[in-house]
């Protein structure tokens, strides 16, 4: 039961960052930042699940993430008569993707062990 709250708390707050980044930045910026959360998805199960994660996944994911960056650059540049967003709006946003990854991994350590029906329910409960 823990584990169903826990994902559920982190799968919610994804969902409402996410919300709240994408009424605050380009939806384009938001997207792309919310898309890093496979990097942390690997980082955090390599800490948490033990899942192997070797320099060669590292490297590729540091080549996937320059990735990411580099389409978002256009976003940040201002349009004539707009201003550029905020550090701190593109702050809001990485938490986001790091709660995402989050779920990910509670969803693995969760397993079989319960009907997918019951996350959702679960899931709305606590959202």
């Amino acid at each position: 039961l823990a584990l169903l709250l826990g994902r559920s708390l982190v799968d919610f707050a994804a969902s409402n960052l996410f919300y709240v980044g994408c009424s605050i930045l380009p939806l384009g910026l938001a997207t792309v930042i919310m898309f890093t959360s496979p990097f942390w998805a690997a980082v955090l199960a390599s800490m948490w699940l033990g899942e192997p994660y070797s320099r060669t996944d590292f490297a590729l994911a540091c080549v996937a993430f320059v990735g990411v960056v580099l389409s978002a650059l256009p976003s940040m540049s201002p349009e004539p008569g707009t201003t550029a967003p905020g550090l701190f709006s593109i702050l809001l946003v990485f938490p986001c993707s790091f709660f995402q990854a989050a779920t990910y991994c509670f969803i693995r350590r969760i397993g079989g062990r319960v009907h997918y029906i019951q996350m959702t329910v679960c899931y709305g409960i606590c959202g």
